[in-house]
């Protein structure tokens, strides 16, 4: 039997590309055959997946060049762990990520520039990154908001002014979800430390936020883009601030990814495929690795799925064929005890 790993990270515990190197060996042990094809959305991981495609060496920069783009990883800048990120969830700034984006450029590193979106612990609508881009954030008496300027700020920007930043470079946005800007709070909020009583204010001061961004657009004879924008609620809204100062268009990360590196091509052959994640719940069919592997490995052909998680929540219809669930909070040995699961279930006789 051939088994095709094409994991997503899970969650900070381990990247895709380390955790095909703990889970091969145990299939492997059991007579299968396996090759490996780390997955990533755009999120967590995103640089170390496209970097062990084109056999790269690691690197922990938050970007690297990837043929004629310049590749970004948020989560790098933006994370739990990354500077300035354990402080309360809007008191976070995505100033960072915009800072990256004007050094990366006097540098002589122009674009275009593909950002990944996924894995961030902000929720300011992405105010950090375009002040940091040099549009000017102007209180309700016109008087300038000093960056960085983080989520807690936000309900106080009246206006912004300024030029259309990155002028003549496009930038392309890969998301994890699918899930407009307003929605945010509701969505992702309490993950990334949102207080419950604080969704609300949240949901509205974000909406705001992109009537100041749709005005800010027409006074620079820009077309309007609609609030409910798919993918601009990712990052904590930084993907509905970065297309509407940029222009780049929100792609669905984790189909990117897959076409990029071949997906498809490495299903060729394969009985199995491995997928999995931290988290296996509704969102992981919302355009995360999981649905596209899922649904490759559907038009592909008779391709069994199987997913290796940490934690599994109410599946909808149509998932894996197989769940191995480790626990949670991510644990070395309890995750290769369930590896080890799987690998005995799959070489099971029934199973070829």
């Amino acid at each position: 039997m051939r088994v095709l790993l094409a994991p997503d990270s899970y969650g900070g515990f381990c990247s895709a590309v380390a955790a095909c190197a703990f889970v091969g060996p145990r299939l492997k042990a059991r007579g299968l055959r396996v090759s490996d094809h780390p997955m990533a959305d755009g999120g967590e991981g995103f640089l170390s997946v496209l970097g062990h495609h084109a056999g790269l060496a690691p690197s922990a920069e938050a970007w690297r060049r990837h043929g004629d783009v310049v590749a970004i990883e948020s989560a790098r800048l933006l994370g739990r762990e990354s500077p300035g990120m354990q402080r309360p969830c809007l008191d976070r700034s995505s100033h960072a990520l915009g800072r990256l984006l004007i050094d990366l450029e006097a540098a002589g590193e122009a674009g275009p520039y593909l950002v990944g979106l996924g894995g961030t612990s902000t929720l300011d609508g992405g105010v950090g990154a375009l002040a940091a881009l040099g549009l000017v954030p102007l209180d309700s008496e016109g008087r300038r908001m000093e960056a960085p300027i983080t989520g807690a700020d936000l309900e106080r920007v009246h206006r912004i002014v300024g030029d259309p930043p990155l002028a003549g470079t496009v930038v392309a946005l890969l998301a994890d979800v699918r899930t407009p800007i307003v929605e945010a709070p509701r969505r992702f909020g309490l993950q990334k430390g949102l207080p419950a009583n604080r969704v609300g204010r949240v949901e509205a001061m974000l909406h705001r936020w992109a009537g100041v961004l749709a005005a800010w657009r027409e006074e620079n004879g820009l077309p309007p883009l609609p609030v409910n924008l798919a993918g601009g609620g990712a990052a904590g809204g930084l993907g509905y601030a970065l297309a509407v100062a940029t222009g780049g268009p929100i792609r669905e990360g984790a189909p990117w990814v897959a076409r990029t590196t071949g997906l498809e091509a490495a299903m060729d052959g394969a009985d199995v495929v491995i997928t999995g994640e931290g988290r296996l719940d509704a969102t992981s069919f919302e355009g995360k690795v999981v649905e596209t592997v899922l649904r490759t490995a559907r038009r592909v052909g008779s391709i069994r799925v199987a997913a290796l998680v940490g934690e599994a929540h109410a599946l909808p219809p149509g998932g894996p064929d197989l769940v191995e669930v480790a626990g949670s909070p991510p644990d070395l040995g309890r995750f290769l005890a369930a590896a080890d699961r799987l690998a005995a279930r799959l070489a099971e006789p029934a199973s070829c």
